[in-house]
């Protein structure tokens, strides 16, 4: 079974509107709604793919009722979140004039200390009643805790061995943290270029500056590092080999990652 963990997982609303008109009222068409969280969408991937797979996180509030009652009707997964006090994040995009989005996202539920060991013995007892055989880590947390991630992967690595595949899609400080530890390795990690420049602190204007900088030592020890460029598709550092996808379209893990189908099979056998 494939364990998908989003700890901020959102409703999501999207207006389409012919133009967004500030300081006035824009009346619009009732939105497009559907459920968010990088670990959600994964998890969907993989059911639809026909996979067995459970997924976790935290949820709070009416919003995170409503989460789980959407997921819930879909009848493709095993669902085992952990219920927090405070309210899960609604997410609005407004795509207006053109090609022009605007977002409005708000933070999520607060992750606390007392929390963060709740979610820990959740998910102990998850790994404990279900045969689990990947690990997939994706999105934010709304947490203080900037080692946040760097803990659950080694928490993993403590429980599951280091035979278990565990794939993240994790950006910014939590990725850093989780690149310059060497406790534990994740196997796959999926910065996109904007996220992998911030990582190195430089711009990387060219594949070959990509190429150069993925055979940082900051890489070491992961499998699979697989840098997504928005509609120019993506570029894969798979051990010593280098592939590059030219028609890659969405930015979520799972299908970037069917895009390179042998370390599909690789990656969840």
């Amino acid at each position: 079974m494939i364990l998908t963990i989003t700890m901020n997982p959102s409703m999501d609303y999207n207006y389409l509107v012919p133009s967004l008109k500030l300081d006035q009222v824009n009346r619009v068409d009732n939105p497009h709604t559907s459920i968010g969280g990088k670990g959600i969408n994964a998890g969907r991937v993989i059911a639809q793919s026909g996979e067995a797979v459970l997924l976790t996180g935290i949820l709070g509030g009416p919003v995170g009722k409503t989460i789980l009652d959407s997921l819930l009707a879909e009848e493709r997964y095993v669902l085992d979140f952990l219920t927090i006090d405070g309210n899960s994040r609604n997410a609005i995009t407004i795509m207006h004039d053109g090609n022009t989005h605007t977002e409005l996202v708000e933070k999520g539920l607060y992750l606390s200390e007392e929390n963060e060991q709740l979610f820990y013995q959740h998910l102990a007892a998850i790994i404990k009643q279900h045969p689990i055989t990947v690990v997939c880590i994706s999105g934010s947390v709304n947490s203080d805790n900037g080692h946040f991630h760097d803990q659950l992967l080694q928490f993993i690595r403590q429980s599951l061995g280091e035979q278990v595949p565990i794939l993240m899609d994790i950006a910014g400080e939590q990725l850093k943290n989780c690149l310059t530890q060497t406790n534990a390795r994740p196997n796959f990690i999926k910065p996109n270029q904007q996220e992998l420049e911030e990582l190195m602190g430089q711009k990387l204007h060219s594949s070959q500056d990509i190429f150069s900088v993925l055979e940082s030592t900051l890489f070491e020890g992961i499998d699979t590092v697989m840098v997504s460029q928005g509609g120019d598709g993506a570029i894969v550092k798979h051990q010593s080999t280098f592939l590059r996808s030219r028609s890659l379209k969405s930015p979520s893990l799972i299908r970037l990652v069917v895009v390179i189908q042998p370390l599909v099979v690789w990656l969840l056998h």
